[in-house]
């Protein structure tokens, strides 16, 4: 049996690229958020230098504050999730004690993807990130298991 872990680099780096891949999506988010208000209003929010202004700089702070706290919490949920492969499955320990097993003969998908490697059996699944520390040593025995 061995387990697998992330690394406070490795968790850093893969908590970094997911939080920096909701960016547009929140910018998109805030632009309609804006537009929809200033759709409402008799008068165009636009208009109003000032106003403009205030709400960029809010919208910025509250933006870069909640990635800063969404990647810490993160990090620290990345770097207490485990990975054990066992000689019947795969089991994910969650930071929580939550344990997910999935025995090789319960396997219905396995896909492996640029971002990790999924696995779905009836009514579980685990998704282990490619930032894990020895993720290609762990893909293979995987691999070779589920032959």
């Amino acid at each position: 049996m061995k387990e697998y872990r992330f690394t406070e680099k490795n968790a850093k780096r893969t908590a970094k690229s997911m939080a920096l891949s909701l960016i547009p999506m929140m910018i998109v988010a805030v632009g309609v958020g804006v537009y929809l208000s200033d759709m409402q209003s008799k008068e165009s929010i636009f208009d109003n230098t000032t106003l403009v202004i205030i709400i960029i700089v809010v919208l910025a702070l509250t933006t870069a504050g909640g990635l800063y706290l969404g990647f810490r919490m993160l990090v620290r949920r990345l770097m207490g999730e485990s990975y054990r492969l066992t000689e019947s499955g795969i089991e994910k320990i969650a930071q929580t004690g939550v344990v997910i097993r999935i025995n090789y003969d319960e396997v219905e998908k396995h896909k492996l993807q640029k971002n990790g490697y999924y696995f779905k059996a009836k009514g579980k699944q685990i998704f282990i990130p490619s930032g894990l520390d020895l993720f290609d040593e762990l893909k293979k025995e995987i691999v070779e298991k589920l032959k």
